[in-house]
Protein backbone atom coordinates (compact mmCIF):
# COMPACT_ATOMS: atom_id res chain seq x y z
CA UNK A 1 0.00 0.00 0.00
CA UNK A 2 1.16 3.20 -0.71
CA UNK A 3 1.35 6.53 1.17
CA UNK A 4 0.84 9.93 -0.34
CA UNK A 5 0.60 12.93 1.84
CA UNK A 6 -0.33 16.50 0.06
CA UNK A 7 0.04 19.38 2.44
CA UNK A 8 -1.22 22.96 1.10
CA UNK A 9 -0.26 26.00 2.93
CA UNK A 10 0.31 29.65 1.84
CA UNK A 11 3.93 29.22 1.04
CA UNK A 12 3.62 26.02 -1.67
CA UNK A 13 2.25 22.38 -1.97
CA UNK A 14 4.29 19.76 -0.63
CA UNK A 15 3.97 16.25 -1.50
CA UNK A 16 5.68 13.33 -0.55
CA UNK A 17 5.54 9.57 -1.70
CA UNK A 18 7.01 6.26 -0.50
CA UNK A 19 9.12 4.17 -3.04
CA UNK A 20 8.34 0.72 -1.66
CA UNK A 21 6.83 -1.84 -4.13
CA UNK A 22 5.71 -5.10 -2.00
CA UNK A 23 5.41 -8.53 -3.26
CA UNK A 24 2.47 -10.80 -2.09
CA UNK A 25 0.53 -13.97 -2.82
CA UNK A 26 -3.30 -14.73 -2.17
CA UNK A 27 -4.47 -17.45 -0.09
CA UNK A 28 -7.91 -18.02 -1.75
CA UNK A 29 -9.32 -20.20 0.85
CA UNK A 30 -9.34 -17.86 3.54
CA UNK A 31 -8.65 -14.68 1.39
CA UNK A 32 -5.87 -13.35 2.92
CA UNK A 33 -2.40 -11.72 1.51
CA UNK A 34 1.12 -13.06 2.15
CA UNK A 35 3.57 -10.89 2.04
CA UNK A 36 6.93 -12.12 0.58
CA UNK A 37 9.27 -9.75 0.00
CA UNK A 38 9.50 -6.03 -1.20
CA UNK A 39 11.77 -3.52 -3.33
CA UNK A 40 11.94 0.16 -2.28
CA UNK A 41 13.02 3.10 -4.72
CA UNK A 42 10.06 3.01 -7.06
CA UNK A 43 8.88 5.95 -8.40
CA UNK A 44 5.52 7.36 -7.61
CA UNK A 45 5.85 10.83 -7.86
CA UNK A 46 6.29 12.94 -11.09
CA UNK A 47 6.41 16.33 -12.12
CA UNK A 48 5.98 17.87 -15.77
CA UNK A 49 5.44 21.16 -16.96
CA UNK A 50 4.82 22.94 -13.49
CA UNK A 51 1.87 19.76 -12.88
CA UNK A 52 2.77 17.25 -9.84
CA UNK A 53 1.35 14.04 -10.32
CA UNK A 54 1.60 11.23 -7.11
CA UNK A 55 0.25 7.66 -7.70
CA UNK A 56 -1.26 5.56 -4.73
CA UNK A 57 -3.63 2.48 -4.95
CA UNK A 58 -4.01 -0.18 -7.87
CA UNK A 59 -0.30 -0.34 -9.77
CA UNK A 60 -1.48 -1.80 -12.95
CA UNK A 61 -3.03 -0.95 -15.84
CA UNK A 62 -4.63 -3.88 -17.63
CA UNK A 63 -1.33 -6.33 -17.37
CA UNK A 64 1.20 -3.92 -17.35
CA UNK A 65 2.27 -2.05 -13.85
CA UNK A 66 2.66 1.86 -13.50
CA UNK A 67 5.99 1.53 -12.95
CA UNK A 68 6.98 -0.17 -15.98
CA UNK A 69 5.82 2.77 -18.47
CA UNK A 70 4.92 5.65 -16.50
CA UNK A 71 7.30 7.54 -16.34
CA UNK A 72 8.23 6.94 -20.45
CA UNK A 73 4.55 7.94 -20.87
CA UNK A 74 4.69 11.07 -19.45
CA UNK A 75 8.00 12.21 -21.84
CA UNK A 76 5.80 11.38 -24.96
CA UNK A 77 3.49 13.88 -23.74
CA UNK A 78 3.50 17.98 -24.97
CA UNK A 79 6.19 19.51 -22.86
CA UNK A 80 3.91 21.85 -22.18
CA UNK A 81 0.81 19.56 -21.55
CA UNK A 82 -2.17 21.27 -19.65
CA UNK A 83 -3.71 20.12 -16.60
CA UNK A 84 -7.15 19.55 -18.75
CA UNK A 85 -5.39 17.32 -21.70
CA UNK A 86 -2.95 15.48 -19.14
CA UNK A 87 -6.12 13.97 -17.55
CA UNK A 88 -7.38 13.24 -20.81
CA UNK A 89 -4.10 11.43 -21.41
CA UNK A 90 -4.14 9.22 -18.31
CA UNK A 91 -7.83 8.47 -18.71
CA UNK A 92 -7.06 7.20 -22.06
CA UNK A 93 -4.81 4.64 -21.02
CA UNK A 94 -7.55 2.90 -19.26
CA UNK A 95 -10.38 2.49 -21.93
CA UNK A 96 -11.47 -0.35 -22.72
CA UNK A 97 -9.50 -2.44 -19.45
CA UNK A 98 -11.08 -3.56 -16.33
CA UNK A 99 -11.13 -0.44 -13.97
CA UNK A 100 -9.12 -0.87 -11.05
CA UNK A 101 -8.74 2.06 -7.94
CA UNK A 102 -5.64 3.99 -8.60
CA UNK A 103 -5.50 7.44 -7.64
CA UNK A 104 -3.85 10.21 -9.49
CA UNK A 105 -3.06 13.28 -6.97
CA UNK A 106 -2.65 16.02 -9.22
CA UNK A 107 -1.61 19.89 -8.05
CA UNK A 108 -0.53 23.18 -9.92
CA UNK A 109 -0.54 26.72 -9.50
CA UNK A 110 -2.55 28.52 -11.71
CA UNK A 111 -3.82 32.50 -12.26
CA UNK A 112 -6.37 33.16 -9.26
CA UNK A 113 -9.87 33.72 -10.74
CA UNK A 114 -11.06 37.53 -10.79
CA UNK A 115 -14.24 36.23 -8.79
CA UNK A 116 -12.42 34.78 -5.80
CA UNK A 117 -12.87 36.12 -2.90
CA UNK A 118 -9.27 36.40 -2.44
CA UNK A 119 -8.26 38.22 -6.04
CA UNK A 120 -6.60 41.13 -3.90
CA UNK A 121 -4.76 38.73 -2.08
CA UNK A 122 -3.36 36.17 -4.16
CA UNK A 123 -2.41 36.11 -8.16
CA UNK A 124 -2.11 32.65 -8.16
CA UNK A 125 -3.89 29.69 -6.13
CA UNK A 126 -3.08 26.08 -5.74
CA UNK A 127 -5.17 23.78 -7.09
CA UNK A 128 -5.18 19.87 -6.11
CA UNK A 129 -7.52 16.79 -8.15
CA UNK A 130 -7.61 13.91 -7.19
CA UNK A 131 -8.75 11.21 -9.90
CA UNK A 132 -9.71 8.21 -9.61
CA UNK A 133 -9.79 5.52 -12.02
CA UNK A 134 -12.40 2.98 -10.58
CA UNK A 135 -15.23 5.22 -11.37
CA UNK A 136 -12.77 7.76 -13.73
CA UNK A 137 -13.81 10.63 -11.20
CA UNK A 138 -12.41 13.74 -11.00
CA UNK A 139 -12.54 16.00 -7.86
CA UNK A 140 -11.34 19.32 -6.70
CA UNK A 141 -9.77 18.93 -2.76
CA UNK A 142 -8.70 21.88 -1.54
CA UNK A 143 -11.75 24.12 -1.99
CA UNK A 144 -15.18 25.56 -0.17
CA UNK A 145 -17.91 27.71 -1.02
CA UNK A 146 -14.89 30.74 -0.66
CA UNK A 147 -12.83 29.09 -3.09
CA UNK A 148 -9.45 27.85 -2.46
CA UNK A 149 -8.21 26.17 0.99
CA UNK A 150 -5.33 25.21 2.09
CA UNK A 151 -5.08 22.32 4.16
CA UNK A 152 -3.71 18.17 4.64
CA UNK A 153 -4.79 15.55 2.07
CA UNK A 154 -3.85 11.91 1.75
CA UNK A 155 -4.20 8.71 -0.07
CA UNK A 156 -2.82 5.31 0.44
CA UNK A 157 -2.98 4.14 4.22
CA UNK A 158 -5.68 6.36 5.22
CA UNK A 159 -5.62 4.28 8.74
CA UNK A 160 -2.75 5.16 10.09
CA UNK A 161 -2.30 8.87 8.28
CA UNK A 162 -5.80 9.47 9.90
CA UNK A 163 -4.52 8.34 13.57
CA UNK A 164 -1.29 10.58 13.43
CA UNK A 165 -2.96 13.72 12.18
CA UNK A 166 -6.49 13.68 13.48
CA UNK A 167 -5.68 11.74 17.36
CA UNK A 168 -2.22 13.25 17.79
CA UNK A 169 -2.15 17.10 15.66
CA UNK A 170 -5.86 18.19 15.98
CA UNK A 171 -4.05 22.11 16.96
CA UNK A 172 -2.35 22.10 13.49
CA UNK A 173 -3.08 24.47 11.17
CA UNK A 174 -1.77 24.59 7.76
CA UNK A 175 -2.58 28.06 7.48
CA UNK A 176 0.44 28.42 9.55
CA UNK A 177 2.73 25.95 8.24
CA UNK A 178 5.68 26.74 6.32
CA UNK A 179 7.30 24.71 3.46
CA UNK A 180 10.16 23.57 5.87
CA UNK A 181 7.82 23.02 8.59
CA UNK A 182 5.27 21.14 6.31
CA UNK A 183 8.49 18.77 5.54
CA UNK A 184 9.45 18.55 8.58
CA UNK A 185 5.88 17.33 10.08
CA UNK A 186 5.75 15.08 6.72
CA UNK A 187 8.91 13.32 8.36
CA UNK A 188 7.25 13.02 11.43
CA UNK A 189 4.21 11.24 10.12
CA UNK A 190 6.27 9.17 7.88
CA UNK A 191 8.30 7.95 11.19
CA UNK A 192 4.69 7.20 13.11
CA UNK A 193 3.40 5.02 10.31
CA UNK A 194 6.57 2.86 10.88
CA UNK A 195 6.55 2.82 13.81
CA UNK A 196 2.46 1.83 13.86
CA UNK A 197 3.85 -0.75 11.73
CA UNK A 198 6.09 -1.83 14.91
CA UNK A 199 3.56 -1.69 17.13
CA UNK A 200 0.66 -3.84 15.52
CA UNK A 201 3.16 -6.34 13.96
CA UNK A 202 2.06 -6.10 10.68
CA UNK A 203 3.99 -5.92 6.79
CA UNK A 204 5.47 -2.53 6.58
CA UNK A 205 4.03 -1.83 3.15
CA UNK A 206 5.34 1.86 3.31
CA UNK A 207 9.10 2.66 3.02
CA UNK A 208 11.04 4.84 5.04
CA UNK A 209 12.62 6.82 2.04
CA UNK A 210 10.36 9.23 0.65
CA UNK A 211 10.23 11.30 -2.39
CA UNK A 212 9.41 15.04 -2.09
CA UNK A 213 7.47 17.20 -4.33
CA UNK A 214 7.89 21.19 -4.06
CA UNK A 215 5.92 23.52 -5.39
CA UNK A 216 5.55 27.10 -5.46
CA UNK A 217 3.82 29.51 -7.34
CA UNK A 218 7.07 30.28 -9.33
CA UNK A 219 9.02 27.20 -8.72
CA UNK A 220 8.83 23.54 -8.96
CA UNK A 221 11.29 21.12 -7.90
CA UNK A 222 10.94 16.99 -7.05
CA UNK A 223 13.99 15.64 -4.76
CA UNK A 224 13.88 11.84 -5.15
CA UNK A 225 15.47 9.60 -1.71
CA UNK A 226 14.64 12.73 0.36
CA UNK A 227 16.11 10.11 3.41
Amino acid sequence: MSLIIKIVCPAGIITASDTREVYSTVDKSIGEKNYINYSDGIKKSFLINKISIAIAGNANIGDKQLKDFFPEFLSSLESEIKYDNLIIEISNLYKGLKKHSTKYFISFYDEISLNSVYSNYFKFEPYLFCLDTENMSINRLNHDEDGFTFGFFWGGENERISKTLREQRTGINANNLTIESSIQLIKNIFREVQNDFKVTKEYPTVSENIDITIQTSYSNELIRNYY
